[in-house]
């Protein structure tokens, strides 16, 4: 498409497709006379870079795909009236960095797609002026970190915040602290060595936590005030060998733990005791996990699907399993 002039004349056209094209570069001037379009596709091309101030010559677009690019650089747009765009997908191009003013004037964003590109490091206030940010896609920037002793981000409207595999070996409770509308958080296939249940305190409507495949040994247990609402704790595919009896204390909420392919061996009974909404336990995998025969495997009178195929167990007898009275399936093969 032509950079300088009007690439179409037409003040009626809503949705504009330009996907799998050779579109190399858009200007301000190649939307001029497209002022209804509310989406606008151009993934798939060979885009290096993208001016925000397109967004001053569409003042309806709420949803811009421009996922599969070469982009390498965001030029910040000074939007002098308020832009209506609630989509912005950016996935699997080339950016190295975010300027912190790159999304300033956009507050009605909902939506930003960024998995699979380069970035190494985010400034915390990057998306501060979004009210409206709910979901926040990090995935598969390799080299990405986060500093584990001050926070990672600031916005307090963001829900959804994937963030598996990138370069972060550590996270503490400051980490999150400005985070605290997350309900959903992913941060599996990195290095985490420690989890510290604590980061519960600073999100009190977190839901979904994900960590499996990551290097995780310890788990210090938290000391909850008040109740958290997690429902559902992924640890699958780590390095942990054992776990405190009061690691899931004040975690009253949880209904599904998945702890399979890790290093345990020994579980005290009473390790689940506390959770009185456990349905779900996954222990499969766990190659060197056994059982005393004579004695209660685990205390859960809520618990409906207990897993443990694939592990060191050679005997079960009617102790064995007398307080899971609940149980609806049972996986020993």
């Amino acid at each position: 498409m032509p950079n300088q002039i009007q690439f179409i004349n037409l003040l009626s056209l809503k949705e504009l497709a330009i996907s799998h094209c050779n579109i190399n570069s858009v200007s301000v001037d190649t939307f001029a006379n497209v002022t209804a379009l509310e989406r606008l596709i151009l993934s798939h091309n060979n885009l290096r870079s993208v001016d925000i101030n397109i967004l001053k010559v569409l003042p309806n677009l709420s949803k811009i795909y421009l996922e599969r690019n070469k982009i390498i650089e965001i030029a910040p747009g000074t939007c002098e009236e308020i832009s209506p765009l609630e989509y912005l997908s950016l996935e699997y191009n080339m950016i190295e960095h975010l300027e912190i003013d790159v999304f300033c004037g956009l507050v009605n964003l909902k939506y930003i797609y960024l998995q699979g590109n380069n970035l190494q490091c985010l400034h915390p206030d990057t998306f501060l002026g979004l009210p409206n940010l709910q979901v926040l896609f990090l995935s598969n920037n390799s080299d990405l970190q986060m500093p584990p002793h001050r926070y990672f981000i600031i916005s307090l409207s963001l829900k959804i915040l994937p963030i598996s595999g990138c370069n972060i070996h550590a996270v503490s409770v400051d980490t999150f602290a400005n985070v605290t509308a997350l309900e959903h958080l992913d941060l599996s296939y990195n290095y985490l060595r420690i989890l510290d249940i604590n980061i519960l305190k600073v999100l009190p409507k977190l839901t979904n936590l994900y960590l499996g495949s990551n290097e995780i040994i310890e788990i210090t247990p938290g000391t909850c005030e008040k109740i958290s609402p997690l429902e559902y704790l992924s640890l699958e595919y780590n390095m942990v060998e054992h776990l405190e009896i009061d690691v899931f204390c004040g975690l009253v909420n949880l209904k599904a733990i998945y702890l399979q392919g890790n290093n345990l061996q020994y579980l005290h009974p009473d390790t689940f005791i506390g959770l009185p909404n456990l349905q779900l336990l996954f222990l499969l995998k766990n190659s060197g996990l056994q059982m005393h025969t004579h004695r209660r495997f685990i205390n859960s009178l809520s618990l409906k699907i207990l897993e443990i195929s694939g592990c060191n167990i050679s005997s079960v007898s009617v102790d064995t399993f007398a307080n899971v009275t609940a149980l609806e399936r049972l996986d020993l093969s």
